[in-house]
């Protein structure tokens, strides 16, 4: 165990080492701030894009209600005459819908939003059936019960799913990645193995042996040593990130839904799974960036 502390100790108080350390420090603490200025203007956009989608789907139900009110004038046929009425039902519920959702909108009611969403969602499979398998139907399937587990939960909606900005959410889908990237694993690589190297070229291992050290369990003890002190600046950076994002944009809860999906060319983002807890993948985070630490210092 002496052995270990002298080794971490030695990693920890040695100059390149702390100098790297201070680097992804630095780059961290600049990619904080700017992600926090770049999510502001994110949900500000994305706040102006659903008012405009909003409005175009309102308009296209107004212009299909016009559309029914001259046929029904026209049609003679009772059968199509009750058809087109309760299109025109359905449609006029949908437009008071959607001039809720502008509304909600408004005054910045994100749950309510979703609320309303659910129904028209809903209304779409009603007038519609439920059989399709088309991708349409399985995004709003996967919407619907995204909006279900939300409110089951009893928590307030995220404007962006995709792109949570409260740190539970924050925290794997924008740092996680950073930590993981080739730049950090290179940094984090090279602390282990130039210390490890210097040590031959100083011809360290002479003195290790004439005390009755064995050399490969030394070894060991480095990288082993080199790896807990890098994991343990992985968790309090962790910690202090997490900490500014849920200052900054809110800590959120740890039981919100992470929205994970997957991304192709052709069908767009499909969800994939929306039960998973934001908390339970934060954790699995750090228990994936714990046994991937071997794997990158060997």
């Amino acid at each position: 165990m002496k052995y270990f502390k002298f080794e971490l100790k030695k990693f920890i108080l040695n100059k390149r080492n702390r100098y790297l350390l201070a680097l992804i420090s630095s780059l961290i603490i600049v990619y904080s701030v700017y992600n926090t200025i770049s999510f502001t203007n994110i949900f500000k956009n994305n706040i102006t894009s659903l008012v405009q989608e909003v409005q175009t789907n309102e308009k296209s139900v107004q212009d299909n209600i016009e559309t029914t009110e001259e046929s029904l004038k026209t049609t003679k046929v009772k059968a199509e005459d009750d058809n087109l009425n309760n299109t025109l039902s359905d449609l006029k519920q949908k437009d008071n819908i959607y001039q809720k959702q502008i509304a909600a909108i408004g005054v910045n009611d994100i749950n309510e939003y979703y609320h309303l969403q659910k129904e028209i969602d809903q209304l779409y499979f009603k007038q519609n059936g439920n059989q399709s398998s088309s991708g349409q139907d399985k995004f709003l399937k996967a919407e619907i019960k995204y909006i279900k587990t939300v409110q089951e939960r009893k928590l307030d909606f995220e404007a962006m799913p995709t792109m949570q900005s409260h740190a539970f959410g924050n925290f794997h889908q924008q740092f996680i990645p950073i930590l993981t990237s080739s730049l950090f694993i290179v940094l984090f690589a090279s602390m282990v193995s130039i210390l490890v190297a210097t040590s031959y070229e100083s011809k360290e291992n002479r003195f290790y042996r004439f005390a009755g050290i064995d050399l490969q369990k030394n070894l060991i003890i480095k990288v082993l040593s080199g790896t807990l002190a890098t994991f343990a600046w992985i968790i309090i950076s962790s910690i202090i990130y997490f900490l500014v994002i849920g200052v900054v944009n809110g800590f959120g809860a740890w039981n919100y839904p992470a929205y994970l999906g997957d991304s192709d060319l052709k069908t767009g983002f499909t969800l994939t799974n929306l039960t998973i807890p934001n908390g339970i993948l934060d954790l699995g985070s750090i228990l994936y960036l714990f046994l991937s630490s071997f794997s990158w210092l060997h």
